[in-house]
């Protein structure tokens, strides 16, 4: 078994650790982005992909914050803003205490780990606010620019600061609140935006998944469509890359029963 189908085993374990608190908490979640594309497309991970991704209803996702504890045990942990003061993302993780990245750019718990991303709600008539919004944000998500343009991008920036505060404002009052029309990414994710109606991911289907079902949006074609385009299409070699390129450390102890039921998965990742 290669090192990286290790790691994708690994996070499949931690899926269904947090699909268990989910449906025993009563917790929607479904499987997203990449991973999402991987079951669609090859009944399991993208062949070279050592990631999984899940969204949860805001609600939800602040739930599963709450609860997470009384669930954590010597096999599993929890990480996201407020658990840990070096950790800087919005979104959270849940991870082996057992199986490691090497990767030199994780200041955080290194522990392998799934992410879960919070996705929000808002009204159809906010939904040009929203655009707006979310167009100002991107200075404040991207600044790669050289020269003239990174001066012309810093400009911008300062001059949308009073407007992009006041519309976040207006938004987060407003989100998850009436009627759920739209379904979209938190708004740190300004440089991806698809959006969504609520009808096309509500009420949740089922997906397999190296041999398991998860939940999945009702129209998974239009969600993948919205994200990637033509999702079918394989991306060139050089871009069929992963994350993690330092690899991995396992304690092998708790990786026997995969290696004994690997033969059963249903998956073309290896």
């Amino acid at each position: 078994m290669t090192e990286l189908r290790k790691a994708q085993l690994v996070m499949k374990d931690i899926l269904d650790f947090v699909v268990k608190i989910c449906e025993e908490n009563n917790l929607e979640y479904w499987l997203d982005c990449g991973t999402l594309l991987g079951a669609v497309r090859h009944g399991g991970f993208i062949p070279w992909d050592d990631d999984i991704d899940i969204v949860m209803p805001r609600e939800d996702f602040e739930k599963f914050a709450k609860i997470f504890y009384k669930y954590e045990n010597e096999d599993y942990g929890y990480i996201d803003e407020h658990t840990d003061k070096i950790y800087h993302y919005y979104f959270s993780k849940v991870l082996s205490k057992h199986h490691f990245n090497k990767d030199e750019s994780i200041n955080y718990n290194k522990g392998i780990y799934i992410d879960i991303f919070p996705m929000d709600f808002y009204e159809k008539k906010y939904e040009k606010k929203w655009e707006r919004f979310m167009f100002l944000s991107l200075p404040f998500k991207k600044n790669k620019e050289k020269g003239l343009k990174r001066k012309l991008s810093y400009l911008k920036r300062q001059v949308s600061k009073v407007e992009w505060g006041i519309l976040k404002y207006i938004l987060l009052r407003s989100k998850n609140k009436g009627n759920k029309d739209i379904v979209t990414y938190d708004w740190e994710m300004a440089d991806y935006q698809a959006k969504f109606k609520y009808d096309d991911i509500f009420p949740l289907t089922k997906v397999k998944f190296e041999g398991t079902k998860y939940n999945a949006p009702k129209d998974i074609h239009l969600y993948l469509a919205t994200i990637y385009g033509d999702y079918m299409e394989l991306p060139s070699k050089e871009n069929q890359i992963c994350h993690n390129k330092e690899g991995f450390i396992f304690d092998e102890k708790y990786l026997k029963k995969w290696s004994e039921d690997e033969d059963i998965i249903d998956s073309n990742c290896i």
